[in-house]
């Protein structure tokens, strides 16, 4: 006796006419047990029907054929058969070889010289941090860019505008701990090459403002530069 495989199609509605058996009896049986009114006892079957359901449809499968079966060709699986010989049947007639007429045998076939590996060209070299002007004191440690891709808002220092930031971007600063470490020879140097800015970091005591914002912490103008009060 052949048993039938349920298809992939029946099985919603298998499951769905399942749960709401099972689902119409647990409602029935709440209903009763703990006296649900109409209301109720349809949102107890709603519920029950949605949890048997999932439970049903996802649980479905077909059975296993038993061990040391085949399974039966499919109509599918028999047209990929075919497609694959008549694939196969022009590729194995080119590959038969006539045998030749002369008694010579064929001249032996150079195998072609191997490629030459391709030579691994170096690294483009680190670019070095921009240049600026030299003059009195020691020019501090710069940056390419800034770490993370972030750089702080330098215009929370008193005495930094918008066009400053930019001009200290350009020399490599881009954070406060950066300034808050600058020894006074560094002082000297920067107050020197801010170009018509300078001796701005003396004058308005960057460095001193930079300690506490790189500690996390805040002053007067920084709060109101973060409300938008300044800039």
């Amino acid at each position: 006796m052949t048993q039938k495989t349920i298809r992939p199609d029946d099985r919603p509605i298998g499951a769905a006419i399942v749960a709401g058996l099972f689902a119409a009896v647990g409602s029935g049986m709440a209903a009763v047990m703990w006296g649900f009114g109409v209301n109720e006892t349809g949102f107890a079957f709603i519920v029950l029907w949605l949890l048997i359901f999932l439970v049903l449809w996802l649980g479905w499968r077909d059975p296993l054929p038993p061990p040391g079966t085949k399974k039966a060709p499919t109509v599918a699986s028999h047209t990929a058969a075919v497609a694959n010989a008549s694939a196969s049947a022009p590729a194995e007639a080119g590959e038969t070889a006539q045998a030749p007429s002369s008694g010579t045998a064929p001249a032996a076939v150079s195998a072609p010289a191997p490629e030459p590996e391709p030579v691994p060209t170096p690294a483009p070299a680190a670019t070095a941090a921009p240049s600026a002007e030299t003059g009195a004191g020691k020019r501090p440690e710069a940056l390419n860019s800034a770490r993370g891709g972030k750089a702080d808002d330098l215009k929370q220092i008193k005495g930094v505008g918008p066009a400053l930031e930019r001009l200290c971007n350009s020399l490599g600063f881009y954070h406060f701990d950066q300034i808050a470490s600058w020894t006074a020879e560094e002082v000297a140097w920067v107050d020197q090459n801010l170009e018509g800015f300078k001796g701005r970091v003396t004058r308005d005591d960057w460095v001193a403002q930079a300690k506490v914002l790189a500690a996390g912490g805040s002053t007067e103008f920084s709060e109101k530069v973060e409300k938008g009060d300044v800039y």
